[in-house]
């Protein structure tokens, strides 16, 4: 007898009812996860282990799946792709009748995906659920959402970016320290090259800010193209802290573009803003001849600019690179092991820069600071600085530290860290947290991102 073609009969109808069962499940695990079931009931969301296996379908396609959520109807492709396998006859009828009207059918496919509103919010309301589970696809429309290069580049051309022309006769103070003692430097702010003029925006008002490319710098930079600040909760709390005293003013190392010390001169404060990045100090150097205090007076007036990176000896270090990251700069020798680790490293920058100690800004010619608040972001490079700090600690009163903790937990520093503040009687709090709650250091290991050291 021929069994050939009973042999494919059943194969046809096992892969049909594999395809009903399969299409099915996927209709109710994507109804689900917006929160409804196959009548139309809320029910909980799919748990974490299907929605990896939902992911783990998807991955392949998880473009496409974003594409379709961020804008625009699913096509039949589309549909195939979300649910992991082609389209069998039945769904094929449910897509051309969605297509004609995707409002009839509440439980079919199209019309649960279909809806961008919907969707979207729905991912809002599951991330504020007790369960605090996710849906599968929440961190490829999160991705999505992020500027594209596309944007990018028209945001660019609309802010017009120009030739940049730094007066270096127009009262800038600029120093740098060549081993042995502090020179003038107003040199390593001239440049021709194009920058873009951002805003930045505090409470106490406005000033021009200097920026990279989002395209290079996504995220100082990125952020103050979009929205005109960066760690505005942290500019804050210093601006909070120095109102509590006249005499205190402010020492910024790891300034970057400025944000701190720009905003901190603009609230009239005297600042020492110390970084190693010519391309960085050449944007500081615009914004600095270009903005006014509230109290009147150019930023010139206010600002004192040190190129120099900081440590613990004075030598000639070279600076590497933080992919798409101008903020994560960082000295290459002796660097942090958990900051290269945790960075995508593109190489070096040109630049070979000499270091300097902390202490050595007690020798900078006109420096009268008693009373300071310190800010410090090195990438990893803080105990080094602090090392070479302990004149500049006992010589001026400083009243609060705020650092980026995020490098050092676990790290083989942590402690002698931890030892130069308390044995200074400083206690660490959470900046973020208002009021400000302290930290315990048997904790440090499991300290947030960023810490302020308070007397």
């Amino acid at each position: 007898m021929n069994v050939r073609p009973i042999v494919f009969i059943v194969v046809v109808v096992c892969c049909t009812v594999a395809g009903w069962i399969i299409g099915h499940h996927t209709l109710i695990r994507v109804n689900n996860e917006n929160g409804q079931s196959e009548n139309g009931q809320v029910t909980e969301k799919t748990s974490s282990v299907e929605q990896k296996k939902m992911l783990k379908q998807g991955d392949n396609s998880i473009q496409n799946q974003t594409s379709t959520i961020m804008g625009g109807n699913l096509n039949e492709n589309q549909i195939s792709t979300l649910k992991g396998g082609n389209l069998n006859q039945n769904q094929q009828i449910s897509v051309k009748q969605n297509k004609k009207s995707s409002g009839n059918n509440g439980n079919s496919l199209m019309n649960t995906v279909v809806n961008n509103d919907k969707i979207i919010n729905s991912i809002k309301n599951s991330e504020g659920r007790k369960t605090n589970k996710k849906p599968f696809f929440i961190s490829a429309v999160k991705a999505k959402m992020q500027p594209n290069a596309k944007n990018i580049q028209q945001a660019i051309r609309k802010a017009k970016p120009v030739v940049t022309d730094v007066n270096v006769n127009n009262g800038l103070k600029v120093y740098s320290h060549n081993g042995n003692d502090w020179t003038p430097d107003n040199g390593i702010c001239q440049t021709k090259d194009h920058f873009i003029k951002a805003s930045l925006i505090n409470s106490w008002g406005n000033t021009p800010i200097y920026i990279h490319s989002p395209l290079d710098d996504k995220w100082v930079s990125g952020d103050l193209m979009k929205s005109g600040h960066w760690e505005g909760e942290l500019v804050n709390l210093v601006s909070r802290l120095l109102q509590q005293d006249n005499d205190l003013q402010f020492v910024d190392l790891g300034a970057n573009i400025g944000v701190f010390a720009l905003s901190i001169a603009k609230l009239g404060r005297s600042v020492i803003a110390v970084e190693p990045l010519s391309i960085n100090l050449q944007r500081l150097c615009k914004s600095v001849e270009s903005g006014v205090s509230s109290d009147g007076k150019p930023f010139s007036d206010k600002i004192t600019i040190i190129h120099n990176a900081l440590s613990d000896t004075r030598e000639k270090v070279e600076l590497g690179k933080d992919f798409q990251n101008v903020g994560g700069t960082y000295v290459l020798k002796d660097s942090n092991e958990r900051k290269v680790q945790g960075s995508t490293i593109t190489g070096k920058y040109k630049d070979v820069v000499m270091t300097a100690k902390l202490d050595d800004i007690l020798q900078l010619p006109n420096f009268d600071f008693k009373k300071v608040i310190l800010k410090i972001d090195v990438e990893g490079y803080e105990t080094k600085v602090f090392n070479g700090g302990n004149k500049f600690f006992d010589t001026v009163d400083v009243k609060a530290v705020l650092m980026e903790w995020r490098w050092h937990e676990g790290a083989q520093d942590l402690q002698q860290l931890l030892d130069f503040f308390l044995k200074r009687n400083y206690k660490a709090y959470n900046p973020k947290a208002n009021p400000l709650i302290q930290l315990k250091p048997e904790n440090a290991q499991r300290w947030p991102g960023d810490v302020l050291w308070k007397k």
